[in-house]
């Protein structure tokens, strides 16, 4: 992973424009060179603990004032504060019940010191090939383990993880303050907190708990984080943080507990990262012409370069939550919001955002997310763990699929259930009432109510996308893994995905119109089809085949893809993610049916396919209209720009064909519509829309169809 820290993230400048010195360096009056982590001078001198680089610092100290109890020092604290101060470097001891068994989760390891019981990190999930394996499985018969967990694989030192802080006080500290300096003031976040409340949809992480731990950020840390704020108590609180992130997350059966654990004085840093990726999301759903935007000033006024500060934000809160050698489930989720955060600001196709979901795929893997065991209590950190791995596994094959690269995860080695159909609310509800909702589930695991939560849409895209690394396995792997008869196994299994979903998650004329519940009924319709079209081109590699069946779901496809334009009012908490589902679905789709009407338009009485002129033609108009309707700031805009050139290039070679005239151009260039026309397109399979694949996507558009020795001309 790279260690390179964003813009917003490096070292403070003075107002001449030089880098701020480190704090012992400027009181000494010495000339600091500014390397990091520490200056070369405070490493002669023994002072790397204290070598960090400040902001606006004062050389003169400040008289203590009658608020001074609002700084995060243990000795400012009250004695019930104190107690929860010294609980966030220590983890009480889980009963066996609770914590997971030996090599199936992530495992940590029991260690005593001074009589208390503190819990360190394992290196993670190890698997029945590991090298422990054979004496894990026979704990039982030999006894409980030395610990061999650490991360620098030899011996564990008996130093518990609470006893004291790594030596890289910048790396910590320094990030820490320049963080929660960016944090937006208590009436941004609280405005951008009741949309979220009210209209947001969070599917990656469990609503209440973001609500309740930004409210908790402001009632605990208010005075501190209350402007102007001062880098003294700034930096007594990125303290506590890091303190608290060294600690590991205990395995909670109750809500109440899992809400004290990630909140208050327990704030850790990947709970900082989840809310400002939260804003972040908020964010590129305000409309423009919202009220909010005129209370915010500088760069914050544009609604893209504010979202593009929070991911900022989030990658630092990744790195300092690195730092501390802590994976946790609240990890994983973090930088899955993060990925999904950066798509919708750098792009779907970022090589950025490929290396990203690279690092969350195998933070996911090290943690043991995809290999559960059966627990007979349902709990809520169960439940996080498999929306979280429901997530991962999902958007892993998204993304695949969007870009044609092989995916990271396997289907092969997916051993993690479907999280259940329950509501963020219940949760956190008492055991007796939470074992109650459990109850009325179905025996599939859906609720009966047709409500649709968060754990709704997880199940149903996790069962789509389970499906969609098979074919991804036929579509990009090697010829010789190709058989007819998988692929008609892998359209039966598609189809009984579908079937599987409860019936009022069908799309149908009755699906009210303006509900959560249309959205959720339309994406996962989109889903099923685009399936579907990639079975019908791995059917066409080799006839018979059916090309009016692709044609049909080509058609379908389309249609949806201009519903969503031409309703966009009614879905105007879903437009900052339009730009990806039109080259997502709409484009493939459009693909087809360009192709088959280029043959149907050379040869119109030759072709058996039902192809409806008018239909077509007018949906592919919109399209190119709702291309263009793409915002400026939306990440896949200069996608969408092209990809609506090449469609109207098409459109016009349909709608007006150019008289050709016999003539030779003497200077060598023939007239590139001339040559379209002369070209046979009875050469072309209208299942071959791989053409698609050749246009470069930064220096186009043109097409070449793929015929590049058959003298077909390109566009440019």
């Amino acid at each position: 992973m790279s260690t390179e820290l964003p813009p917003v993230l490096r070292l403070p400048l003075r107002r001449n424009g030089k880098e701020q010195a480190c704090e012992p360096c400027r009181k000494a009056k010495m000339r600091c060179d500014h390397s990091l982590p520490n200056c070369q001078n405070c490493k002669r001198r023994n002072l790397i603990e204290k070598c960090i680089y400040l902001e606006a610092p004062q050389t003169r100290p400040k008289s203590i004032s009658k608020q001074s109890g609002t700084t995060l020092s243990p000795k400012s604290l009250n004695p019930a504060q104190i107690n929860a101060y010294s609980q966030t470097a220590r983890i009480s001891a889980i009963s066996a019940e609770q914590s997971p068994t030996a090599g199936e989760l992530w495992k940590s390891t029991i260690v005593k010191k001074d009589g208390d019981t503190i819990f360190r990190p394992s290196a993670g999930f190890y698997g029945p090939t590991s090298f422990t394996a054979i004496f894990r499985e026979n704990e039982s018969q030999i006894g409980p383990l030395i610990d061999t967990t650490c991360n620098n694989g030899g011996m564990a030192d008996t130093v518990g993880i609470s006893d004291s802080l790594p030596q890289n006080t910048w790396s910590r500290t320094g990030i820490g303050v320049k963080l929660l300096n960016l944090i937006p003031n208590q009436a941004t976040c609280d405005r951008l907190m009741e949309l979220y409340a009210t209209k947001g949809t969070d599917k990656s992480f469990h609503k209440p708990t973001i609500v309740y731990c930004m409210s908790s950020l402001w009632s605990t840390f208010g005075p501190t984080l209350r402007h102007p704020r001062k880098s003294k108590d700034l930096k007594d609180l990125a303290e506590l943080l890091n303190r608290n992130t060294m600690t590991v997350i205990p395995y909670v059966e109750e809500g109440d507990v899992w809400l004290n654990e990630l909140s208050g004085l327990k704030l850790r840093w990947e709970m900082i990262g989840i809310l400002l990726s939260t804003l972040g999301f908020v964010l590129l759903a305000t409309p423009e012409e919202d009220q909010f935007w005129s209370t915010q000033s500088g760069r914050r006024i544009n609604r893209r370069e504010f979202a593009f500060e929070m991911k900022e934000c989030t990658d630092g809160c990744i790195k300092l939550s690195n730092q501390m050698d802590n994976i946790n489930t609240l990890m994983v989720a973090l930088l899955y919001r993060r990925n999904i955060l950066e798509s919708q600001c750098t792009g779907d196709s970022s090589l950025l955002l490929w290396r990203a979901q690279g690092e969350l795929n195998n933070a996911a893997t090290g943690l043991g997310l995809h290999r559960e065991k059966h627990h007979n209590l349902i709990t809520i950190t169960q439940e996080m763990r498999r929306r979280t791995w429901a997530c991962v596994f999902s958007t892993d094959k998204t993304v695949s699929a969007f870009t044609g690269r092989p995916p990271n995860l396997s289907h092969r080695y997916n051993h993690c259930a479907l999280p259940l159909d329950l509501s963020d609310e219940i949760l956190l509800a008492p055991r007796e009432q939470l074992d109650l909702a459990i109850s009325k589930l179905d025996d599939n695991g859906w609720n009966t109510e047709g409500n649709v939560t968060a754990a709704t849409w997880s199940r149903a895209v996790m069962i789509h996308c389970l499906v969609l690394g098979e074919i991804l396995e036929l579509s990009l792997g090697s010829e010789d893994q190709y058989s007819s008869e998988r692929v008609n196994e892998l359209k039966l299994k598609n189809n009984r995905a579908r079937e599987s979903l409860p019936p009022w998650l069908y799309l149908t004329q009755e699906t009210p119109g303006d509900s959560n519940l249309y959205w959720t009924c339309f994406t996962l319709r989109l889903r099923w089809l685009h399936c579907s079209l990639l079975l019908e081109q791995l059917s066409m590699r080799h006839p018979p085949h059916d090309q009016q069946h692709m044609l049909d779901i080509a058609r379908e496809m389309l249609e949806l893809t201009v519903y969503m334009w031409i309703e966009r009012d009614r879905f105007l908490e879903r437009t900052y993610d339009y730009d990806w589902m039109i080259m997502c679905y709409g484009i493939p789709a459009s693909g087809v049916i360009c192709v088959e009407l280029l043959k149907q338009s050379k040869y119109p009485h030759s072709s058996i396919l039902l192809l409806p002129r008018s239909e077509v033609i007018q949906n592919l108009s919109m399209l190119v209209g709702f291309l263009d309707w793409v915002r400026p700031t939306a990440a896949n805009r200069q996608l969408c720009g092209r990809m609506s050139a090449v469609i109207k290039r098409i459109l016009d070679k349909v709608l007006e064909p150019p008289t050709i005239a016999n003539r030779t151009d003497t200077e060598g260039s023939a007239d590139v519509l001339g040559q379209l026309m002369e070209y046979d397109f009875g050469q072309i399979d209208a299942g071959n829309f791989d053409w698609l694949g050749t246009v470069d996507w930064t220096q186009g558009p043109f097409v070449d169809m793929g015929l590049e020795n058959a003298g077909f001309p390109q566009f440019s």
